[in-house]
């Protein structure tokens, strides 16, 4: 019985895990090249090549991510958490435009290094 427990919980282990991998959003492949371009933007800002309204403009050129709805949940789950990356960067990146506090330019860092880890990209 015992054996057989420590089975199940293995396996339990590596699915979660498994569930948590680089790479791994549910979400569809358009919605994942736009937040792909939304870090790379966000980069061009924190490396200084930018103005933090310019990566606010190219972020909201770009197509919006589609959240409607699909017959897969993981998937819908993973567009929405997408979208709200993405718009939490913009709104802190519209905020750094108009008053860029450390505390301002701590929060768009920390909401691309979220939006990327779902992503599977490396943080900063």
């Amino acid at each position: 019985m015992k054996k057989f427990m420590c089975l199940l919980l293995l396996v339990g282990i590596a699915a979660v895990s498994g569930a948590c991998g680089s790479r791994g959003s549910a979400a569809s492949e358009i919605n994942i090249n736009i937040a792909t371009r939304v870090v790379e933007i966000t980069d061009e800002f924190l490396e200084s090549n930018i103005s933090a309204q310019t990566a606010r403009n190219r972020i909201d050129a770009l197509a919006p991510i589609d959240t409607s709805t699909t017959e897969n949940a993981d998937e819908n789950s993973a567009n929405s958490t997408l979208s709200h990356r993405v718009l939490m960067l913009r709104l802190d990146l519209g905020m750094m435009a108009r008053n860029g506090t450390p505390e301002i330019y701590n929060r768009v860092l920390e909401e691309r290094n979220a939006l990327a880890r779902g992503l599977g990209i490396r943080r900063r």
